[in-house]
Order: C-alpha cells, then structure tokens, then sequence
C-alpha cells in the first residue's frame, strides 16, 4: 500500500478504537450509576471475549450488586436474565432471539457508525443517559412485552430466526 493509504487506514483504526474506549467508559459509567441507585438489582457484566477483563473488574470492583463473568457460553446467562444491556454486542442480538430485552446503549456522540452493531434496530429500548436507562430496565422488569414491539422485524432480516430452535444452535 502506498504511504497515504497507510497513514489513512492507521488513522481510521486510531479513531476508531478511541471511539470504541470512549463507548466503553460511557457504558461503564451508565451501569454504575445504575447498580449504585439499585442495589437490589443483579448486574452480570460479561466482557467481549477480547475485552481486558481486568479493566471491567477493576471498574467494579466494589459494587456488590454488579458480577464480571468472563467465562463459558453466554447463552445460561441469556436465557436467566430479565433483560440484557448491550452496546452493540452481538449479545444483544441473541438475546433478542432468546425472548430476552434487551437495552441498547447508543451513545450520541459515536462517531464510528461500525461501533453500533446491530441489536438497536430490534429492540424498542434504545437509551443514551441514565434517565433513559432506569426507565427502560422498570419498564423491562414489569412490562417485558413492551420490548419486542420490533423483535418481529428481525424475523423479515434473518429468516427462522425466531424458531424454537434458534437461540439453541447460536449456544
């Protein structure tokens, strides 16, 4: 590659892993606040399998309500939860798949549209600060329903995806 095409795609990768470690602080920070108004409330946070587990457990280290789970398949924790808060995980596509809720964190400020993943486009609570984030976990937590408003748009996206057996072949 010629050294323009090199210093652009170095470029490209420095902002987006910027945006990447500023979407992970945000996150973070959104899910203390949280655990720290309801600390009757289990968070289970489980890292990107490339994620450093020590930053996550580090981060939460002293929140008794809030579990840093790293290992094994996802798919027990999916199917136990009463939602799931992702940030453009592919997790939040499973459990939408596995009848969970799921909570989109979608920071405005992202400025690198393949940070975003996808789950934002099938799930009703898409949130970007704490007030959106408490609302939408009561909301969850009583009226789980609500959610799936658009879970039968991914059926239209990716066929038999709402099968019986679906969410046993992604585990």
């Amino acid at each position: 590659k010629s050294e323009d095409k090199n210093n652009k795609a170095q470029h490209e990768y420095a902002m987006r892993m910027e945006d990447l470690a500023n979407r992970r602080q945000y996150f973070a920070g959104l899910i203390r606040q949280s655990a720290t108004n309801n600390p009757t409330l289990n968070y289970v946070v489980r890292p990107h399998p490339c994620a450093d587990l020590r930053w996550w457990s580090e981060t939460f280290w002293d929140l008794r309500n809030v579990y840093v789970i790293y290992r094994h398949n996802v798919e027990p924790w999916l199917h136990s939860a009463k939602a799931v808060i992702s940030m453009g995980c592919t997790t939040g596509i499973q459990a939408i798949v596995a009848g969970t809720p799921v909570i989109e964190i979608k920071p405005e400020y992202s400025t690198v549209d393949a940070n975003i993943g996808y789950a934002h486009k099938y799930t009703k609570f898409n949130v970007e600060n704490l007030d959106q984030l408490e609302n939408s976990i009561h909301l969850s937590l009583t009226d789980p329903g609500q959610c799936f408003e658009a879970r039968d748009l991914i059926e239209s996206d990716w066929k038999n995806s709402l099968t019986n057996c679906a969410s046993a072949v992604f585990a």
